[in-house]
């Protein structure tokens, strides 16, 4: 989900990945001596509503706590990993969708990424799948997909590695 703002009287759409609780952030924060200790962040959390605190996506470091979660698999690519949507399944609502994907290597999370249902160029760290291409990756496409994207002219991802060399990412 996309939260829209308007700031200084421009309509903007915004999605957010927290690598702390929302709830630590948006109270107390971390003391210096607590980053020091655990580093930029201690999980990834996407907020999927207007309230970060009641909205919060937690997405588990571990592949194998994903079974209790609704992370549904896609497939998984060499120098990527294995894909997992939040909620995915063919009858989904695309005004639902989570813009967001996660990718686990080896068990472990080792990337997450957006996908946005727009063509966005602004940047050349973005790609556009073809449409032959997201069946192969998105298991299953949801219904009202292929009719957003035609209408629009396609989809805006980019991938985001807790790795150096996503060439050693495997599945």
């Amino acid at each position: 989900m996309y939260n829209r703002e308007t700031i200084n009287g421009i309509d903007m759409y915004t999605a957010t990945a927290y690598f702390v609780p929302p709830a630590t952030i948006c109270s107390v924060g971390r003391t210096l001596s607590r980053l020091e200790h655990e580093g930029t962040g201690t999980g990834l959390f996407f907020q999927n509503g207007s309230n970060p605190l009641q909205d919060a996506v937690e997405v588990p470091l571990w592949e194998s706590d994903l079974g209790k979660t609704k992370w549904a698999p896609g497939a998984c690519f060499k120098t990527m990993g294995k894909h997992y949507w939040y909620n995915n399944h063919l009858d989904l609502n695309c005004s639902e969708v989570l813009p967001a994907f996660v990718m686990y290597n080896k068990g472990q999370l080792s990337a997450f990424g957006w996908s946005i249902m727009a063509k966005m160029d602004a940047s050349q760290r973005v790609e556009f799948p073809p449409k032959a291409v997201i069946s192969s990756f998105l298991i299953p496409v949801p219904k009202c997909m292929f009719p957003i994207y035609d209408a629009i002219g396609g989809v805006t991802t980019m991938h985001l590695y807790f790795n150096t060399d996503p060439a050693n990412l495997e599945c």
